[in-house]
């Protein structure tokens, strides 16, 4: 297992701040990294802290937020960072913080992949995404099933893979550690080559 150390930040962004945690791996140079951004949760264990100490394991840099409106205040703030290559930024959203990966991706041309988890769609359609995407979704919600399969036929990217895992729950992607063990390594071997 990997050294990695995690600390709460505060992201501000046009008086709005956006709390959450910087997980790094504790090796020398500079590592890829990933912006995670998951549901609003009320819960002790956040999501995206679950998936950020899990990313950092594999190597990444993480920046973990439960929400946030300006997925590029977090690309900049990752980019200043001396421990971040700037060439190697990727995102995952979980739930909600689906949507704002793919806003963020439409405005900012930095981010070289993305992943897109379990995700409660409040878009129809993700035709500006042309970045290397993977989609991975549960099938317990006909309706959010649905939603996802209609966003990952509208994304334009040449690459994109689609994960559908009709036996597990929305739920499960928030704190099964068997579902977010698998998910993560999906995520990271999907960066790993983009």
């Amino acid at each position: 297992m990997r050294t990695y150390r995690c600390e709460d930040v505060t992201l501000t962004d046009k008086g709005i701040d956006s709390k959450g945690w910087l997980c790094n791996p504790q090796e020398k140079g500079r590592k890829p990294a990933i912006i995670v951004l998951g549901p609003k949760n009320t819960s002790n264990t956040p999501v995206s802290l679950q998936y950020a100490t899990r990313l950092a394991n594999y190597g990444y840099v993480v920046l973990g937020l439960e929400e946030t409106q300006n997925v590029k205040a977090a690309i900049d703030y990752l980019s200043l960072k001396d421990e971040v290559d700037p060439d190697k930024l990727y995102a995952i959203g979980i739930c909600n913080g689906t949507n704002e990966v793919l806003a963020g991706t439409e405005a900012d041309k930095r981010l070289k992949a993305i992943a897109l988890v379990s995700g409660c769609y409040k878009r129809k359609e993700a035709s500006k995404v042309k970045i290397p995407t993977i989609v991975i979704h549960g099938g317990e919600n006909e309706k959010e099933y649905q939603a996802a399969q209609r966003v990952y036929d509208t994304i334009r990217a040449e690459e994109k893979l689609a994960i559908w895992e009709g036996s597990v729950t929305h739920a499960q992607y928030f704190d099964d550690p068997l579902v977010l063990d698998k998910t993560v390594r999906n995520v990271f071997r999907w960066f790993k080559t983009h």
